[in-house]
């Protein structure tokens, strides 16, 4: 699995679990040809035919995580610059290809998914078996950061995010983890990315996309223990955190 290894990311398989799930992308790579999602009154709607671009696996994962993020996004009926902001970066720091490509593939789908029908169950289902109990909160975290786009999570949002949350199978309380934000200075936030105060934009971003790679649980060595797993992805959310205050405020 040489692909394997350049495609490491904010979405992607420990070790042990990586030679399932490389499996797994073969036998429905093989066995799937164009896969659907449920339209408004039970008919289906075809999707990209999977591998045309990237690999089976991270065209699922790139197309889902966007379909469930515009569900966030649209739950308001607007759609923000910040918010396509924030699912981009998203995106693009997971690192699943070339920047280019993976940035058109990213336009694509979010236009596709500003009127198209989303099963946010079909798209759980598509994402499971690529995800961990940790990489769910991180996919949680990113629809709260979108619904929080515009500085507040209205009815419609908050019922948008439960929805997420049960198609998962996580305790709501997993939402209000994340809703209730640890608030941060200025200093702080800038200290979390480990820059100095005063940094421009710019340097927010690719300190981001360098730090996102470093602490993402995934890195934590196979032989880690459960709480040394933890403390890595608290430090993550906290990464994420403080640059979703700095992006918003420098924006």
């Amino acid at each position: 699995m040489p692909w394997f290894l350049g495609l490491l990311g904010l979405i992607l398989f420990s070790l042990p679990g990586a030679i399932i799930g490389f499996i797994i992308g073969l036998v429905i790579q093989q066995n799937i040809k164009v896969n659907v999602s449920r339209g408004p009154g039970g008919s289906y709607q075809p999707m990209m035919e999977p591998g045309n671009v990237f690999p089976y696996r991270v065209e699922v994962m790139i197309e889902s995580l966007i379909a469930l993020a515009m569900y966030i996004a649209r739950a308001d009926q607007k759609l923000y610059p910040k918010e396509k902001e924030i699912i981009r970066s998203f995106i693009l720091s997971a690192q699943f290809g070339p920047e280019a490509a993976v940035s058109a593939y990213i336009d694509q789908a979010i236009d596709r998914y500003k009127t198209e029908f989303i099963d946010v169950h079909f798209h759980v289902r598509r994402l499971s078996p690529f995800l961990t109990a940790q990489h769910i909160q991180v996919v949680v975290l990113l629809c709260v950061d979108v619904a929080q786009a515009d500085g507040k999570i209205d009815k419609d949002e908050l019922n948008s995010l439960r929805e997420v949350c049960r198609a998962f199978g996580l305790n709501e309380t997993v939402l209000d983890q994340f809703i209730t934000k640890k608030g941060f200075s200025e200093k702080e936030a800038f200290e979390q990315l480990g820059l100095q105060q005063g940094a421009t934009l710019e340097e927010v971003k690719k300190a981001y996309r360098k730090l996102a790679l470093q602490y993402h649980p995934d890195r934590v060595p196979s032989t880690a223990t459960e709480t040394e797993k933890k403390e890595a992805n608290d430090r993550f959310i906290q990464i994420q955190k403080a640059y979703d205050f700095l992006t918003e405020r420098l924006s």
